[in-house]
């Protein structure tokens, strides 16, 4: 339990499931294109197709990035059950200068 508090002080466990992820990435594609073409002035029906296949970039990160945390996690918690941890790149903990 200890190490499992220590591990998300500094890698905390991702929140929700892949398909959260994705579907969280795509929605903000989404307002992010919708305030392009506001912005713009230009009407995005007719470019919907392409935007639907584009859309298939951002919900890839969604589950990148969740693997990633949860990756990142996962090894933070068992260097926290060692006991001899090495710090992770990136990142900075108490237990290490």
């Amino acid at each position: 339990m200890e190490a499992e508090i220590a591990a998300s002080a500094y890698a905390p466990a991702p929140v929700g499931s892949a398909l959260t992820y994705g579907l969280i990435s795509v929605c903000l594609f989404a307002v992010a294109v919708w305030g392009v073409g506001k912005f713009y002035s230009i009407e995005l029906s007719p470019h919907a197709t392409p935007l639907a296949v584009s859309a298939l970039l951002p919900f890839a990160f969604g589950l990148w990035l969740r693997r990633t945390r949860k990756r990142r996690y996962l090894r933070a918690h068992s260097a926290e059950l060692e006991g001899s941890a090495v710090p992770m790149r990136g990142t900075t903990h108490g237990k290490y200068p």
